[in-house]
């Protein structure tokens, strides 16, 4: 199992007139101790207007540095949104071209449809458009990256022949992915043989059926340019502390924050839209599962066996329950809110040094294997 970092770029008020400059560089060097220690991939979010909670609404520059900053880590895009109006197919061909190209292969093109009222509505989405937009880009995207003077007929796109250029560095195309959290987003993975980014916090017995699925349902995909990547990635809340008190104290509220920020900013469709669209019932429903509020929340949060939140043992314990369900990466999301960078640093790497460093000398691996 390969270990991965996923950045919102959070950025907490009070902002003075260099906020942004200082979090994206401070999230550079966060990056560059993450490799240090043994992670081996590092993913950035598209979000647009998350006051606060994500300042990554131009996730394609940001890699591009991170590329130049790393020599080690896979770079993905977790994810680029294929709703037209966010990003048309064509330009995600060419702009995730050249960063593979920049970062010598390296790069992982993780996909979405978007999932909040606040993103959708300032594009002019409708969102039961957001599912068969991604699916149309979906089946451009590959056949773009490999064949010469392609013409496409859909229902949202009209392409004449044309050749994209530059053409991606990895053959015959980067690995592509596509994120989710319900039955019918692992079913669709697995049809175009891409790989799963399982963005949903819930408890591992509600989600680790989904690997099952998965594994079953990818042996019957028809890739649109021939390449599966199966591969089923499992995403986390993550903190490492050297005692109970720190977790608690350092790594808990901020953890807390993060899971009841992330609620709010996926909701509002009924303040938006009157009620919750039909295809977006369903992140609704598992949203309400999960309720860390009230003064016995850090206790709520030590109970989900998903959340790598813990001293080192804990934690490892979190990597063992992954492995166990067949995860081939975990990803953690480890900026937490509430956290100074120098808290965050502290707590990558002593996750690299105590839990992935050991996981990996037990398997015989290098530290920071070359990217593959």
């Amino acid at each position: 199992m390969r270990f991965g970092i996923l950045y919102e770029i959070h950025t907490p008020k009070p902002w003075h007139e260099n906020s942004d400059y200082e979090r994206y560089w401070q999230v550079i060097e966060e990056i560059k101790t993450a490799e240090a220690v043994g992670f081996d991939n590092v993913w950035a979010v598209e979000h647009h207007f998350t006051e606060e909670f994500a300042h990554s609404s131009a996730p394609e520059v940001f890699l591009a540095a991170v590329a130049q900053h790393t020599t080690t880590m896979r770079i993905g895009h977790g994810v680029t949104l294929l709703p037209k109006q966010y990003n048309h197919a064509l330009r995600v061909v060419e702009r995730t071209a050249a960063l593979d190209i920049l970062s010598h292969g390296r790069l992982d093109v993780g996909t979405g449809r978007s999932a909040t009222a606040l993103e959708l509505r300032a594009f002019e989405i409708d969102p039961e458009d957001t599912r068969p937009m991604w699916e149309e880009a979906i089946q451009i995207i590959p056949r773009y990256w490999t064949q010469e003077r392609v013409a496409w007929e859909g229902k949202y796109y009209k392409i004449p022949k044309r050749t994209v250029l530059p053409r991606p560095y990895q053959k015959p195309h980067p690995p592509l992915w596509m994120a989710g959290g319900q039955q019918t987003s692992v079913e669709l993975a697995a049809k175009y043989g891409l790989g799963f980014l399982h963005f949903t916090l819930l408890d591992p017995n509600e989600s680790w059926e989904y690997v099952e699925l998965y594994r079953d349902k990818i042996k019957q995909a028809q890739p649109p340019a021939g390449m599966v990547t199966n591969q089923f990635a499992a995403f986390t809340v993550g903190y490492c502390g050297e005692s109970a008190r720190e977790v608690e104290e350092v790594g808990g509220p901020g953890a807390l924050y993060y899971g009841n920020e992330r609620t709010r900013v996926q909701g509002a469709w009924e303040k938006a839209y009157g009620e919750v669209p039909p295809s977006y019932r369903s992140y609704q429903d598992q949203r309400n599962k999960i309720d860390l509020t009230g003064p016995d929340g850090f206790k709520k949060l030590m109970k989900l066996e998903s959340m790598a939140v813990g001293t080192p043992d804990q934690c490892r314990r979190v990597v063992d329950i992954f492995e166990a369900a067949g995860a081939d990466q975990m990803i953690l999301y480890m900026e937490l809110p509430l956290l100074t960078p120098e808290q965050i640093h502290k707590s990558v790497r002593l996750f690299g040094e105590e839990v992935i460093q050991p996981y990996k000398a037990e398997r015989g691996l290098a530290i920071t294997d070359p990217a593959t």
